[in-house]
């Protein structure tokens, strides 16, 4: 056993009788007591709005469940929103930024998210970005079968761009 610190947790999503237990007694397994695995590849692959569509589908074919789908959807949407923020937030930081590197980072994160996480992605690099997204909205917890579901990004993405947004991660 040992307490875990404020700088490792996801301190923000607790109430403060909550960071109590987790610091001082708890042994932690996830920013929820928990595990998850979100299905990063979908989100690459078809983006929220395909998975939006496909929550409604199901939603039609079981009735009486709309808190569930309702809560479904409201995750899909947070992360278009988050992607959404990103992309803002890279744009406001192009305004200053004079490193041409960064400049270069920032606009692939602004280009990326004009169109993801809504649609899917086109390569490795936006694969890339998208995922980190996922991840970090997770709480940081696991990446899955990463080599797996990146594999369709990685083999349409020339080498140079690839090595350096897997090196990135």
């Amino acid at each position: 056993y040992r307490p875990y610190t404020e700088a490792q947790m996801a301190w923000y999503h607790y109430t403060d009788a909550h960071k109590v237990h987790l610091a001082e007694d708890y042994l932690w397994a996830g920013g929820w007591e928990g595990h998850a695995n979100p299905d990063h590849a979908d989100v690459c692959h078809f983006g929220t709005d395909a998975l939006l569509e496909k929550i409604e589908k199901y939603r039609g074919k079981n009735p009486g469940k709309d808190d569930f789908y309702d809560g479904c959807a409201m995750a899909i949407e947070s992360i278009a929103v988050l992607g959404r923020r990103y992309r803002e937030k890279a744009i406001e930081m192009l305004e200053s930024e004079t490193d041409p590197e960064n400049i270069e980072k920032l606009q692939k994160i602004a280009d990326t998210f004009e169109h993801a996480p809504m649609a899917p992605c086109r390569d490795f690099a936006e694969a890339v970005i998208v995922f980190t997204l996922v991840y970090h909205w997770d709480g940081v917890d696991s990446p899955g079968w990463f080599d797996q579901y990146m594999y369709d990004f990685w083999k349409v993405t020339d080498e140079e761009l690839r090595l350096k947004y897997l090196d990135s991660i």
